[in-house]
């Protein structure tokens, strides 16, 4: 894999490729990762705005440098999605808000940043078990009206913030 990666890049011109690399990374900095971040650490969470900047970015250059080396596919480009910050947003607001009051912001912090870590995997898992035993035409078996709302929901959640 890493021999046919290195002869692919010696015969390609470095610097269109690192031109387009900053562009989109520059873009999806600005339009993507720090507004999913004020969703997730929004309202009393706002002082852990940088802590969540940081993860986004960190799990975006992750995604994307697993997709670039292991995808089949040419020119894959991977970021976060807003279906996802919604439920943790959700997920962060919840979890502040139940926190005992001898807790402090740390603690606060770490339990939301195990959560995400934890819902992340375990997404992870489920996903991969699907496709692994190729259960992604159980998909058709959601009703329409399911499916809808549930996308629905996100939509008025996502222009609620």
């Amino acid at each position: 894999m890493f021999s046919s990666l290195k002869q692919e890049l010696q015969t390609q011109p470095w610097l269109p490729i690192l031109a387009a690399g900053v562009v989109m990374g520059v873009t999806m900095v600005l339009t993507e990762i720090i507004p999913m971040a004020a969703l997730v650490f929004a309202g009393s969470l706002e002082s852990f705005l940088p802590v969540g900047i940081s993860m986004t970015m960190l799990s975006a250059a992750v995604v994307g440098s697993v997709l670039a080396m292991r995808s089949s596919f040419v020119g894959l480009i991977a970021f976060p999605l807003a279906e996802q910050v919604t439920i943790l947003g959700a997920m962060a607001g919840a979890i502040a808000q139940s926190m005992p009051a001898t807790a402090t912001r740390e603690d606060t912090l770490l339990t939301i940043i195990v959560a995400i870590a934890l819902s992340s995997l375990l997404t992870g898992a489920f996903l991969f078990a699907l496709g692994h035993f190729k259960l992604g035409e159980l998909i058709r078996f959601l009703p329409y009206p399911v499916v809808g709302g549930f996308l629905a929901g996100i939509g008025f959640f996502d222009h609620q913030w």
